[in-house]
């Protein structure tokens, strides 16, 4: 933990006025190569293939693990606050998987990809649905690897998280650094319009190497590390597609690997999603040498995550309790431990329900008890497919659409605590 609340009363933090700290933040600097329209991965036409140039700029990324640069004073009061909200937040164990869920729809809506919250969930329990849907689900995977990966990330813990987002969509490239040039912005045809071209694809091994040295050692608070690292990684831009998305899972590595909070993902790209003009201008006073702006912005965003997300577990503790008042049932019933379940996982088949109470209750018993449920008008049976039934839990699923609608509380979060948050939802289980 960055101490108490802080971020390192037994760290030396480099700041402005440290004599020693004398070297400004490295820039991305480009340099011209050759480029040859006539292999562009799209179609082009002559004209097309006329009009594009022979050379392109492309970045040469400096190395910053053992940059030198002193941290701005005037951020110290910020990145302790957002520390403060961050570590004091609790989040319930029900809350856990939603969120994650929350993080992954917002950091993919970043990207365009976008789908209702039935769809997200339908994919991540195996039923079909859209492309879309299948991503996110598949973003939210790529999240759990992300927190369950062990500290400091190697190259393999990057790869692993890009298998589990782009493995389905596209294996040919899927947990692989990049062997091409990648750029963003222009056209797929060629980098000629790109408002950046990453980095030649034979430097991504030793920048990755050294963004990894830089996580490990960095001296700096958390919050500023994460926002370094994730502008740092997507700089490098090391895969041919899914940088962004891996990028921010990053964040979430970085925050819960260096012991800053150990309950999951707070929904930082939720908040990102409400500006993203201000996201990328940020990212490129970064590559302009301008590393505070990522810091300042990530340190907001990290209050606000920790405030949504809050709102967020002391919602799903209002249907919970709005469920008990719904229900009468014997105390040797599994209706409980379903609704708990469901409360975290709203949408599930008959196989895994079955599976999350094999050792407790009998697929008969937990059959009557949804039985019990879909007619209280807890949850809504469905056939997703043919010999399956699977249920959904509505008010659930319509607290991930208002989330990604409103991004949480219009200001101040609703407190939790005591029973209705901390004790509401002991010993859940979770479906394989």
């Amino acid at each position: 933990m960055d101490g108490v609340c802080g971020w390192g009363s037994s760290l030396h933090i480099p700041c402005e006025g440290d004599a020693r700290m004398t070297v400004p933040w490295p820039t991305v600097s480009t340099t011209s190569v050759s480029w040859d329209a006539s292999v562009a991965a799209a179609p082009v036409s002559r004209r097309q293939r006329a009009r594009t140039p022979t050379t392109v700029p492309v970045a040469v990324v400096p190395t910053i693990a053992d940059a030198a640069v002193p941290f701005p004073t005037r951020l110290l009061p910020l990145v302790e606050e957002a520390t403060c909200a961050l570590v004091r937040a609790r989040m319930s164990p029900a809350a856990a998987p939603l969120l994650l869920h929350m993080e992954a729809r917002a950091s993919s809506a970043i990207e365009g990809i976008t789908a209702s919250a039935r769809k997200i969930l339908e994919a991540d329990a195996g039923l079909p649905g859209t492309r879309d849907a299948a991503l996110i689900a598949a973003h939210t995977r790529t999240l759990r690897t992300a927190l369950a990966a062990q500290w400091p990330p190697r190259p393999t813990t990057l790869r692993a998280m890009h298998e589990d987002l782009l493995g389905a969509e596209s294996p040919d490239i899927a947990g692989q650094f990049r062997t091409e040039h990648v750029w963003i912005g222009g056209d797929h045809a060629s980098p000629a319009n790109a408002t950046y071209v990453g980095p030649d694809a034979g430097t991504i091994t030793a920048l990755i190497d050294d963004l990894l040295k830089f996580l490990d050692t960095s001296q700096y608070p958390t919050l500023a590390v994460a926002a370094l690292a994730h502008a740092q990684f997507e700089t490098i831009h090391p895969f041919a597609d899914g940088n962004g998305r891996t990028g921010r899972a990053l964040i979430h590595l970085t925050i819960r690997g260096r012991g800053l909070a150990d309950q999951g993902a707070w929904p930082i790209s939720g908040v990102l999603l409400r500006d993203t003009r201000t996201y990328v201008s940020a990212l490129e006073d970064y590559r302009r040498g301008n590393p505070w702006t990522i810091v300042e912005l990530f340190c907001t965003c990290a209050i606000a995550a920790a405030e949504a997300g809050q709102w967020a577990c002391a919602e799903l503790a209002t249907i919970r309790q709005r469920w008990a008042e719904h229900t009468t049932s014997r105390a040797d019933s599994p209706d409980r431990a379903v609704l708990d379940l469901l409360l975290s996982h709203p949408i599930i088949t008959r196989p895994q329900l079955h599976d999350a109470f094999t050792s407790r209750h009998s697929p008969a018993a937990l059959d009557r008890s949804m039985v019990r449920l879909v007619n209280s008008g807890i949850v809504v049976a469905s056939k997703p497919a043919r010999g399956l039934t699977a249920w959904r839990a509505v008010d659930v699923l319509d607290l991930l659409d208002e989330f990604a609608t409103t991004g949480g509380p219009p200001r101040h979060a609703h407190p939790i605590g005591g029973t209705s948050a901390a004790q509401a939802f002991p010993g859940i289980p979770h479906p394989q």
